[in-house]
């Protein structure tokens, strides 16, 4: 034949497939089954077929074994066995290829992760160390290597130790690595020191698993980190956190140590501020017991600013003692580490005397205002009616000097009337003005020198009064003698500076 297959539809073989059973055509041309079929009708004139199933151990049925002839023929049972010989031969060798095929593959996933695991392996930033079943270190990576080299340790040698956190020897039948290869004991962040004469020691942190080797044979595997600078910093942190506890022991204010809203440590200075016997009745409490309720919305905001990362600004609290009396504390808190975790400290100081000082500071300071006020205004009605009187007697002499007919007479009753109503003036000022303790010279000078420009001068003359005093202040004792100068200077000035002019100008500066 020339072609390498044929169709299902038109195949012998299709009928031995479907049925997994060996199939034997006499005759084809005197089968209905095969009569019509093109290849008995038409080249190559198929009249005699042989076929049996090959299948796999599975019993699934892959192809077949079959022979053909042009001439019809009977199949003896030797020729039959000898074709389930040839064909149990045939499947046996499919089977034997696919079982190639497939071990070909396995074989190159296994070496491919066996490459993805070396890789891995030796690409770990931990330390990794394998044991075999006699208890030998049959592989290090390079984490492992530096590690060990680092503290010089031969593990083969006897210039080594191991310890354990608390100092004793590690034995090495103990060793994790030793436990999981010989009982199956699994370990997980195991301290281990590894110490040598001639190196500072190195702390290590294992993990240790039983494995299988490839050759089925148990082994061990075994993963540690450098932990040397952690068991160093949380030594130095448990150092400082006993000079801080001996610190503030002492301290003359007291000190909080909260954590997660709970009290964790109270200095001497707090039990006594609250009235307890010793800190164990403060310590484990929830820190809002020991809270005023008028306080505790307060209290709450400045957890919820320090929790949320930024520090509160001082304040004020009422707090509550043991006895349930209430006393006041100014509180400042800041966010700390204390026994390797986060927490918050406060430092308390009891303000309530010196708050109750300050209030009745405040309210002696209010009586003292209202006090001063009252005075001010009696300070202002005494300058009131005291101007009130020196109008009245302005106006008595004045009076008088419209009775009198000497010309000389009645000059001395108007310089009298006008250093009276000077004086006035300046009590006046005083009345109006917010401070009573001094005069501001501007205004008054300008309102004597007016006062006396209406009484003194010729209303035939352009005369100008010009005061310059910005500024200036003086108390009564200086204002009153002042006042009665600038009345002399000013009414003569007004009087006689001015003989046969028309116009002129007065200056007080």
């Amino acid at each position: 034949v020339d072609g390498s297959e044929t169709s299902r539809e038109t195949s012998f073989c299709g009928h031995v497939v479907a049925s997994g059973k060996a199939l034997v055509v006499a005759d084809a041309r005197l089968d209905a089954r095969f009569a019509d079929n093109p290849y008995v009708v038409g080249e190559p004139n198929v009249r005699f077929y042989a076929g049996l199933p090959l299948a796999t151990e599975e019993g699934l049925v892959v192809g077949t074994l079959c022979v053909f002839d042009r001439a019809p023929r009977e199949l003896s049972a030797e020729g039959l066995q000898l074709l389930e010989l040839v064909a149990s031969q045939a499947a046996a060798q499919l089977e034997l290829r696919r079982k190639d095929r497939h071990l070909r593959r396995e074989r190159q996933r296994l070496q491919a992760s066996e490459g993805r695991l070396r890789a891995v392996f030796e690409a770990m930033a931990e330390g990794v160390a394998i044991m075999d079943s006699q208890g030998v270190l049959t592989r290090l990576n390079y984490p492992a290597e530096l590690i060990l080299n680092r503290v010089q340790l031969n593990l083969t040698g006897q210039d080594y130790d191991v310890l354990r956190e608390d100092g004793s020897r590690f034995a090495p039948e103990d060793w994790p690595i030793r436990r999981a290869l010989v009982s199956g004991e699994r370990a997980s962040g195991v301290l281990m020191q590894l110490r040598s004469k001639d190196a500072p020691p190195a702390w290590v942190s294992v993990n240790a698993a039983r494995i299988a080797a490839s050759d089925g044979s148990p082994a061990a595997i075994a993963t540690f980190h450098d932990v040397t600078e952690r068991i160093q910093a949380e030594a130095l942190l448990r150092r400082s956190e006993a000079s801080f506890r001996a610190v503030v022991a002492s301290a003359p204010f007291g000190v909080f140590v909260v954590r997660e809203r709970v009290v964790h440590y109270v200095n001497d200075a707090v039990v006594q501020m609250f009235g307890y016997d010793d800190a164990a009745g403060m310590v484990g409490r929830p820190a809002l017991d020991l809270v005023h309720p008028g306080s505790t919305p307060q209290s709450l905001g400045r957890l919820a600013v320090i929790e949320a990362g930024s520090t509160p600004a001082p304040g004020v609290i009422e707090c509550v003692r043991r006895d349930g009396s209430s006393f006041r504390v100014e509180s400042t808190m800041v966010a700390v580490e204390f026994d390797g975790q986060p927490a918050h400290i406060a430092l308390v100081r009891d303000v309530s005397e010196q708050l109750r000082a300050e209030e009745a500071r405040q309210k002696a300071q209010e009586a003292l205002h209202v006090s001063l006020a009252e005075k001010e205004t009696l300070l202002q009605e005494v300058h009131h009616r005291v101007k009130n009187n020196l109008q009245v007697v302005a106006s008595l002499i004045n009076l008088q000097s419209r009775q009198v007919s000497d010309a000389s007479a009645r000059d001395v009753l108007d310089a009298t009337k006008q250093r009276v109503q000077a004086i006035a003036l300046l009590h006046e000022g005083l009345y109006r003005s917010s401070d009573l303790a001094s005069v501001e010279l501007g205004p008054y000078l300008r309102g004597l020198a007016g006062d006396l420009l209406r009484a003194n001068a010729d209303p035939t003359r352009n005369i100008t009064v010009v005061c310059e005093a910005a500024g200036l202040r003086t108390n009564m004792d200086s204002a009153v003698p002042l006042g009665l100068i600038v009345n002399e200077l000013v009414s003569n000035a007004l009087k006689h500076a001015f003989s046969g002019r028309s116009s002129g100008r007065v200056s007080v500066r």
